[in-house]
Formats: structure tokens, sequence, C-alpha cells
């Protein structure tokens, strides 16, 4: 390279900084790539484009689609006399997905000497979880999978055990006082009136306030774990954060078979045919037995089982633990993310089934979940059904005890 060349660039690059000086500033760089399937960085000015699909691939029509910039007007002057540069935002560009459910949204068009800091896309419709561009929900941990353009965005059926009131604020809204936009405000309106009716259904007039049923002894009675209900939600939250992002063709057949469980699954008791433990307050157990698999009582890649034991006895759950995971021929054990809780698990390639033990250390409980390949679709879906696992029994159990 030549001296006269390098002093050609560095003139032009200069003249180029000035220019963009003179106009205001500089855009902030985009967080997000150009698109799906290249590491080159998107542009915040866009355009943007995608397509809304269901859990089973199935496009979305009518669901609304807000694409909005965050901005300051003119950084240059406002940095000069040594201020603090406010952060405004566009009026939303919002409009609805159409049979196809494609969208499309055009290229920022410049006012003034506006400097563009941000760009948030919103795609929301009653009955599924809304989506945002910068974050998931109900995690609310960073979105990762963004794109400019072609982007494919799975809208996931709304789940009954999450709060609507959380969703409204995760879409940018107060659910209280509907303190947002006129175009966001119409667009909650079905999700505003949910809140009222749970408003309404929870309040103390509505609700009782009876005592659970009193034992022998005048004491309150202790509550049944429930298996069945606790491994369905965790299947169901799963499921939920799994198709935020574009599932692999394995995960997607799990997904199938969870989505109806009824229609995929007979729900059977699973005994305790290790300790003999009757079903009550310090066991339960359920087998999902796979409707597709009755041909062949062999082939169990598609069924499910949990088995969870709370003992009455304080360190009794530790015990309990190294002497299942001995029974069932487990050797590795690894601590949790909290390094409170154990996990062991392994893989049985000619049964084609996952095992997995769980100790959680501060709930007294041990969980067995038995899976097929083809139900737990691979180790990282795996990984997130024992997440979620720990989370909710740490939780059901503690609501299972008497006071």
């Amino acid at each position: 390279m030549s001296f006269s060349f390098q002093i050609y660039r560095t003139f032009l690059v200069s003249l180029l900084g000035l220019l963009l000086v003179h106009c205001g500033g500089m855009n902030t760089k985009a967080t997000y790539p150009k698109g799906p399937d290249t590491i080159l960085r998107g542009i915040l000015e866009g355009p943007f484009s995608g397509e809304v699909k269901d859990e089973n691939g199935a496009p979305i029509s009518d669901a609304w689609v807000l694409g909005r910039w965050t901005y300051i007007a003119d950084e240059k002057s406002c940095r000069k006399i040594n201020k603090e540069c406010a952060l405004e935002e566009t009026v939303p560009i919002a409009f609805k997905t159409k049979e196809d459910g494609r969208y499309s949204i055009q290229k920022y068009a410049r006012t003034g000497k506006e400097v563009l800091k941000g760009f948030q896309l919103l795609v929301y419709k009653f009955g599924y979880i809304g989506y945002r561009s910068d974050q998931i929900f109900p995690e609310k941990i960073a979105r990762k999978d963004f794109s400019q353009t072609g982007n494919t965005i799975f809208l996931a059926s709304f789940p009954v055990d999450i709060s609507r009131k959380d969703h409204v604020l995760f879409l940018g809204c107060d659910p209280i006082k509907k303190d947002c936009d006129a175009t966001t405000r119409a667009m909650m309106e079905k999700e505003f009136s949910s809140i009222e009716k749970e408003d309404i259904s929870s309040s103390p007039s509505t609700t009782s306030n009876k005592a659970e049923p009193a034992n022998e002894n005048g004491s309150q009675k202790k509550s049944s774990l429930d298996a069945k209900k606790i491994f369905l939600q965790v299947l169901e939250k799963v499921r939920t954060r799994g198709l935020e992002r574009k599932p692999k063709r394995d995960v997607q057949e799990a997904f199938r078979l969870w989505k109806d469980v009824d229609a995929s699954f007979d729900v059977l008791p699973f005994p305790d045919s290790i300790y003999q433990v009757e079903t009550g307050e310090n066991y339960s157990g359920v087998h999902l037995r796979a409707k597709e698999n009755q041909q062949s009582k062999e082939d169990e890649t598609k069924d499910m089982a949990v088995r969870i034991w709370h003992p009455k006895e304080a360190g009794a759950a530790v015990k309990l633990f190294y002497d299942v995971k001995t029974k069932l021929g487990i050797k590795t054990i690894e601590k949790d993310r909290s390094g409170m809780n154990l996990i062991a698990k392994n893989y049985q390639p000619k049964m084609k089934f996952y095992t997995v033990l769980l100790l959680v250390s501060d709930r007294e409980t041990v969980v067995q979940l038995s899976c097929g390949k083809i139900a737990c679709g691979n180790e990282t879906l795996l990984k997130l059904i024992v997440d979620f696992m720990l989370e909710n029994i740490d939780l059901s159990v503690k609501t299972n005890q008497s006071p």
C-alpha cells in the first residue's frame, strides 16, 4: 500500500467523521445480526422483516406488530452545553399480520439531527405469550435470536399459571393504571379485561376461607404430593420457553407429544416399586405412557415418568438419594447452579432413555425422572426440564407442607 493512498484513506475517514458530527452524531451499533444465518451486524435504521408462527409452525394472522426506535434529538448541541441528553421514543409503527403471518417495517425516516440509540419489535395476539426483540418472557432474560430480516417468531399459547399483570408489564404497559401509549393500550384491552376478572375471582368475597380438613388429632391435615400436577406444569413451562427460540427437529417432536398430554399419553399412577411408600404426603409418582408405543411394550422412547419422595425424618432425603442412586446404577453426581442441590444422571443406550435423580436439599425431597429419548428431545432439553423441575419442586413441596 503506497504512502499517498494511506493519506487519501485517512482523509476520507476524517471527512466522514466530520460529516457525522455535523449531522448530529453516530447511531448506536445494532446488537442483532442482519439475518438469521449471517454474522453480519444489522442496521439500526432497518428495514425489518419476518414472519409470525404458532407452536406448530402455522402462520398467525391478525397479530399486532409494533416497531419503535429510541433516539436523542440533537446529541451534538446537547453535548456542547454539557447537559444530559434525554432519550426519546418514536410513535410506534403499528399494524396487524395478514394470513401469511408476515411483517415488514420500512427503514427509519430521518427528520432532523436525531441519533438512533435502539430499536424494539413487539408482537402480540391475545391468547399467546407476547414477543419482544430484546427480552424473553416469563424468564426476563436477554433475547439472542432476533435478526433484522428473515426473522421467524414463534408465539406460544398463554399458560394458565402465569400472571397476566406481569405479562402486561413485559409488553410495556401498567396493568393497573393502563399507563402506556394509545396504540399499546388499545392492543391490550383483552388483557386488561382478563386482569379485572382475575382480581374479582381472587377477591376475599369470592374465595373460600375454609380451613384444611382436620385429622383425628384435631390438627390440620397435610396435602398430598401431586407428581402429575408438578410435572405437567414443568413440561408446559419448558415448552413455552423452548418455543421462544427455533427448536430443532428432535425438540419439535418432543413438543408435539407434550402439547396435548391426554391425546399423546395414558396418564397412569407410578407406584413406588423401590421402597413401597404409599402415595400421599410422602410419595407421589406419575407415568406418561405414550399411546404411540402401545404396539410394543418394549419401546419406551416416547414415555416419561416421575417419582417424588418427601421423607418425614430430617436428613432422610440425603440417605434416600444415595440409596436410589446405587439401586439405579448411576455413577456420576454433579451440583446444580445454586450449589445446594445434587443431580445424578445416566443414559441407557440399549433402552434409549435417560434417568435423572435430583436431591432438592432445602426441601428434603428426592425426584427420579425417567425419560425416553424421543420424549425428551435431546440433552439440552433434558437439562431445561431438570432446571424447571428443581424450581417447581422447591415451590410445590413448600406449599404441600402443613403450617
